[in-house]
């Protein structure tokens, strides 16, 4: 029997390393545009224009965050596809004991390790992000508007009262979405690990695995976290100013 190389795993993952890349390149920028949009400190006119205004924040933030996630998750399905089919491979390979490739599994241990600290990472900043976004929830309930949570009102401070209530709860939503996707990839690697261990998986495969992991997902997972801290602190202290007449 011939060596299990799985050339077209290597393949979609070499293309999903690359093009996660390229949108890490894209949605780093795209989050400092975010950030910047939600740094908001504003004086306007009337109560309608501050709605407008708010909408516009409201808006720019939740497209930027959606797509953000909808390209992770477009990228994990990709991976998840491919290890599909590396299993339905590896089937095969067993039941076709004879001849069957030995490789050196010493070092699968270490990959094993390193994916499982990642996971470890990731969620330890998923819970700092959500600690965040309890913490200023907290904050600003304590302080609420007078009679804002007594009748419908379109005050400026009610207004910005609801906008910060309203999009970090969204904020805490989309990291949790966001923090599934990716660590469930992660959980996809150590599959691939498991599965070396079989004697499926040659061992410069996870070595380029995790080179090109370390190459261009894990700077823009730090990115990715960086922004939702930005966006944490400039939802929190967003403020609008009614202009004197």
């Amino acid at each position: 029997m011939k060596s299990i190389t799985f050339p077209s795993l290597a393949a979609l993952l070499c293309a999903y390393l690359f093009c996660g890349f390229a949108y890490a390149q894209q949605s780093s920028t795209s989050g400092q545009i975010i950030s910047v949009e939600a740094s908001q400190v504003a004086t306007v006119k009337n109560a309608q224009e501050a709605s407008n205004l708010i909408k516009g924040w409201t808006d720019k933030t939740r497209a930027g965050i959606q797509n953000m996630i909808a390209q992770e998750g477009a990228v994990s399905k990709e991976i998840e596809a491919s290890y599909a089919r590396m299993l339905k491979t590896c089937e095969i390979a067993l039941a076709l004991k004879d001849n069957a490739p030995r490789f050196d599994t010493s070092k699968a241990s270490i990959y094993e390790k390193q994916f499982q600290n990642r996971i470890i990472k990731l969620e330890a900043t998923r819970a700092d992000l959500n600690s965040k976004i309890q913490a200023s929830l907290t904050k600003i309930n304590t302080s609420q508007p007078p009679n804002c949570g007594l009748f419908s009102t379109d005050a400026i401070p009610c207004q910005v009262f609801k906008y910060k209530k309203d999009m970090l709860s969204f904020l805490g939503e989309s990291i949790g979405s966001y923090y599934e996707i990716v660590i469930k990839r992660y959980k996809v690697y150590l599959g691939i690990v498991e599965k070396s261990k079989e004697h499926c998986v040659r061992p410069d495969f996870l070595n380029k695995l995790s080179l090109s992991d370390e190459e261009h997902l894990v700077a823009y997972e730090t990115k990715s976290s960086q922004v939702f801290g930005r966006l944490i602190n400039s939802i929190s202290s967003a403020f609008i100013n009614q202009a004197a007449p």
